[in-house]
């Protein structure tokens, strides 16, 4: 199985905190499309009618990546600058190993392009971390000048 030659930063979520406003999903789109369009968002939020039971799959970044050991093709690799997993679209195939090996259901098959998306925290500005409006995203493994060495 990969494993990340450092710790992965990655995103912590606070289900206590989370409202269920969607805007982390919009944000990400927007980042990734260039439109809003929170059904191909790398993160998903979802609630019951009444906003009661709200849940999110998010990429936790594994250090020991299921999803990349997975890819018959190895398009998921870590990137050790970033310190994040990221697929590379020019050799994903779109089987499906990779979501099918995610036990938290955080890499899955976008449904226009039919390759697999994750989270690659925006490349280290992960924007849904900045914008969330009730401080219910969090990023963790990561200090300012963390990089300034890389």
């Amino acid at each position: 199985m990969p494993k990340a030659a450092t710790k992965p930063v990655h995103i912590a979520w606070d289900g206590v905190k989370c409202t269920g406003c969607l805007s982390c999903m919009v944000v990400c789109s927007e980042r990734h499309l260039g439109m809003s369009a929170p059904s191909r968002s790398r993160i998903r939020v979802s609630a019951d009618s009444l906003g009661i039971d709200v849940k999110a799959n998010y990429c936790r970044q594994c250090k020991r990546a299921p999803c990349a050991a997975a890819c018959p093709q190895e398009a998921i690799q870590f990137d050790a600058a970033l310190r994040v997993w990221l697929v590379d679209e020019g050799h994903c195939t779109g089987c499906g190993e990779c979501a099918q090996a995610c036990v938290f259901g955080a890499i899955w098959l976008d449904p226009i392009t039919g390759l697999a998306v994750k989270c690659d925290l925006c490349q280290g500005a992960a924007r849904c971390v900045e914008i969330c409006p009730a401080g219910a995203l969090s990023l963790v493994g990561y200090e300012r000048g963390d990089n300034d060495d890389a």
